[in-house]
C-alpha cells in the first residue's frame, strides 16, 4: 500500500489469509486496500471482520477508531 499498488496488496493480503484468516494485520490491510479501489463493500466486511478479531482491544486505538469510522460512514450512504 505505501507504493499505491493497492491491487498488488490486495493479492498478497487475500494470500496471506489463505493461510492465517484470522491475521488482524493482514484483515486490516485488505481493508485499505479494498478502500483504495473503492471498493465498499469489500471494505465493510474486512473492516467488520477486523473489529471482530480484534472485538477486546482498546476502543481508543487508530485501527479501532478507523474500522468503526469507515464503517459508520459507509452506513450513511
Amino acid at each position: 500500500l505505501g507504493i499505491d499498488r493497492p491491487k498488488e496488496a490486495q493479492q498478497q493480503f487475500e494470500r496471506a489469509l489463505l493461510w492465517h484468516p484470522n491475521r488482524a494485520r493482514s484483515v486490516l490491510g485488505l481493508a485499505r486496500a479494498a478502500a483504495q479501489l473503492g471498493h465498499i463493500q469489500a471494505t465493510r466486511q474486512a473492516y467488520s471482520h477486523f473489529l471482530n478479531i480484534w472485538s477486546q482491544a482498546d476502543s481508543d486505538l487508530t485501527e479501532v477508531k478507523e474500522a468503526e469510522q469507515f464503517i459508520q460512514q459507509a452506513a450513511r450512504q
